[in-house]
């Protein structure tokens, strides 16, 4: 389906389109709609400034994409994240637009033409004159512009496979994210559930005397407990679904799945997005230094005219503009190395932090991924402790009350478990955000076959 542009709203909304063209990514291939959109967005823009009301801007309709009712894997929606995500659309236009700065950057400023004419004054002439002038200062520039120009191109590109990277780092943390919450619900309806039975056991045996009043509201507050519980869990699932759904673009979500990524093949960047934001301010200075400290940075142009009098006297005239940097541009380039100067330490900075960052990434997935493993296997193994309680209960050989205490343990260490998955889905995704390949390559096909609705 191919990329859809609402000109009559204001509005540009993307479908699920399988030929989203990228051409710097390896991800993402098809025909050049975004060449399109261009064109048509050249058209509409200046259509939209020849009224003469002012007229305010609409509101933003959101076009949703259908309802996702097939079993959804982390890759999958990676995949969906990827085609409809305007934030990997804004990279590439950013991207696009760094490569149009550095084609200009290598051509010459456009000249201006100056027409003037004179009317005589008693027995004198009138003048025609017509002229040419352009910048010549670029040119004492020009090697340094073009440096710049070329390295914002660079780093656009970089920002825009980060982007990528991140996007689908997220779509995988939140379908994860998503699958363990449902399971803690799940987990929560069986403790209330158990809490309940274990509640109204002991408040049966205060009144009989059996039991003391102090335990019974015990049980009872483990019961309000179990409730607080599964309201937390069910506003979590809640979010993660809204925040899943807001970055697929959909306002329902059936069945997640939430198999892991081996990190072991994963290869770390230390170039992140803070590092390219800081590598792009750096670009932006040393082109403002450029320009400011060349030899004609106050202004040099040239002129080359043609007059002719009333007389028919004819001229070719040939003229140059220079200004003299006399007041203020001494202080401007030592301003503008100042301001380079303090970019480039805020450069340094952010690739302290994003190496050291990098070094411990992997370390917490893996200290997340054991934490999430030891609390699965105590789960596992309460719950095998619960069906061998409610087995002796069928037996006659145990208490209701002890069954379902088995029941109520083992559902909280299931809803610990489903939170420590959480966290290690969280640890996975600043790990994956840091690759620069989106979706696994193995992966790839199947996702596309078996997560798009």
């Amino acid at each position: 389906m191919p990329a859809c542009v609402s000109a009559s709203r204001g509005v540009c909304a993307f479908s699920n389109s399988k030929d989203f063209s990228m051409p710097t990514s390896p991800l993402l291939h098809g025909p050049r709609n975004c060449w399109t959109l261009l064109a048509l967005t050249a058209l509409v823009a200046p259509l939209a400034h020849c009224s003469s009301t002012p007229r305010a801007l609409p509101y933003t309709v959101v076009e949703f994409a259908p309802d996702i009712i097939e079993p959804l894997s982390p890759d999958a929606a990676a995949l969906l994240a990827l085609e409809r995500s305007p934030r990997v659309r804004a990279a590439f236009e950013r991207s696009h637009a760094a490569t149009l700065r550095a084609k200009a950057t290598a051509l010459p400023p456009d000249p201006s033409l100056a027409l003037s004419w004179g009317f005589p004054i008693g027995m004198g002439d009138n003048p025609v004159t017509a002229g040419i002038m352009g910048e010549l200062a670029w040119l004492f520039a020009r090697d340094r512009l073009l440096e710049a120009a070329d390295s914002a191109r660079n780093i656009a590109a970089e920002e825009l496979l980060a982007v990528t990277s991140s996007t689908a780092a997220e779509a995988r943390k939140l379908t994860r994210s998503l699958a363990s919450a449902r399971e803690a619900v799940v987990a929560a309806v069986v403790l209330v559930e158990a809490r309940r039975i274990v509640a109204d056991a002991d408040a049966a045996s205060v009144l009989a005397g059996e039991l003391a009043a102090v335990e019974g509201i015990e049980t009872l507050s483990q019961r309000e407990n179990a409730l607080a519980m599964e309201a937390d869990m069910r506003i979590e699932a809640h979010e993660f679904e809204v925040a899943l759904g807001s970055l697929l673009n959909v306002r329902s979500i059936g069945p997640v799945q939430s198999e892991l990524s081996d990190i072991t093949a994963l290869t770390l960047s230390t170039r992140t997005l803070e590092v390219l934001e800081a590598e792009q301010n750096c670009a932006m200075r040393r082109s403002d230094l450029a320009e400011l400290d060349s030899w004609f940075a106050s202004g040099l142009d040239g002129e080359v005219g043609y007059e002719r009098d009333m007389e028919g006297d004819k001229a070719v005239m040939v003229g140059a503009n220079i200004g003299l940097p006399i007041f203020r541009r001494g202080l401007e380039v030592q301003a503008a190395l100042a301001e380079l100067r303090a970019a480039e330490a805020q450069l340094a900075e952010a690739l302290r932090m994003a190496t050291l960052d990098a070094e411990h990434a992997t370390d917490r997935v893996k200290r997340a991924r054991e934490a999430a493993h030891a609390a699965n296997v105590a789960a596992e193994g309460l719950e095998r402790i619960a069906l061998t309680a409610f087995a002796a209960l069928d037996a006659g050989e145990s208490s209701r009350k002890s069954a379902h205490l088995a029941q109520a343990m083992a559902a909280e260490r299931r809803i610990d478990a489903a939170r420590r998955a959480i966290v290690e889905a969280s640890a996975i995704e600043a790990l994956e955000a840091r690759t620069r390949t989106a979706v696994p390559p193995a992966n790839a096909r199947a996702a596309k076959e078996g997560g798009a609705s």
